[in-house]
């Protein structure tokens, strides 16, 4: 729905795109029209809870599940893409990203966004982020730096660009040491994502530093900042590093309450990097307490 007579370019690229698309997992676009001023897309009618709401219910999915609607996504955004609508494809990148970084899906996002080129990653702050953050968290980091400093060229005013460098620069062993005042002050208000993401980083190298108040204060900043959201993936990492910092203070009963817990949402889900973290950390504990076979 559009209200007003603002650009109505956008709209009409994804009637005109929207109607060339028939294939079992996309939605179909039958009419559009106006009345009274609003724009609108009349679409066919899917019954049933969103994706969305079905984790929200049912929490991590079986693996088998989360594969077939992964790949249902896949193949939709494969044909999408035939179009060959350029300004479209970008719009269903931008719309996907979400969904893949709440998992920790970084492959699957460079894997869309190597179909794009570098101008149309740039010109869309939503992809041009996720694509960033994806290339850091994929430890891409000589790829990742080359092509921040072309998004620091094309938005120079981006507050998303100094967090990423900063995460890159943790990430990449760059010298760097932060406060929590710094790290909090790159805050980017709009992306809550991004911000935890940035937090979990910066806290790991403040336990690093043995600064360990200040990393649980980031740590659960984050954690805050994405209560009750599916952001699975930042949420397991703000876990981890409040499972570490108990760790370091001597608290290790809390560090192992928290891994097991970590575990136990996660365990029946796909093999994705939260499984990954959280089969980890379940196992650094099984190790400690000398249960060997259970750490294997």
């Amino acid at each position: 729905v559009l209200k007003g007579r603002g650009d109505l370019n956008p709209f009409k690229r994804e009637v005109r795109a929207a109607a060339q698309l028939q294939h079992p997992n996309i939605v179909t676009a039958y009419d559009a029209a106006q009345a009274k001023g609003v724009y609108f897309l009349v679409m066919e009618y899917v019954p049933g809870p969103s994706l969305q709401e079905l984790v929200k219910r049912q929490g991590p999915l079986p693996v088998g599940v989360a594969s077939a609607l992964m790949r249902q996504t896949a193949e939709a955004l494969q044909h999408a893409f035939a179009t060959e609508d350029r300004y479209w494809c970008v719009q269903l990148v931008a719309r996907c990203v979400p969904v893949w970084l709440r998992t920790g899906e970084f492959p699957e996002v460079l894997q869309w966004t190597s179909r794009l080129d570098t101008a149309e990653i740039m010109n869309c702050a939503a992809v041009r982020d996720a694509h960033l953050m994806s290339l850091i968290f994929s430890r891409q980091f000589e790829r990742a730096r080359t092509e921040l400093l072309i998004a620091k060229l094309e938005a120079p005013q981006s507050r998303a660009l100094p967090a990423l460098q900063l995460m890159l620069d943790i990430m990449t062993d760059a010298g760097v040491h932060v406060t929590a005042h710094q790290v909090e002050a790159l805050s980017v208000t709009d992306d809550p994502y991004l911000t935890a993401n940035l937090f979990n980083v910066s806290a790991y190298q403040l336990l690093v530093d043995k600064k360990f108040d200040a990393a649980r204060r980031l740590a659960l900043r984050g954690r805050e900042l994405l209560a009750g959201t599916q952001h699975v993936y930042a949420l397991a990492q703000a876990a981890v590093v409040l499972m570490l910092v108990d760790r370091a203070e001597g608290h290790a009963r809390e560090a192992a309450e928290t891994c097991m817990q970590l575990y136990a949402r996660a365990r029946a889900g796909r093999r994705n990097p939260i499984w990954v973290t959280a089969a980890t950390a379940a196992a650094s504990v099984h190790y400690h307490h000398n249960r060997l076979q259970l750490a294997e």
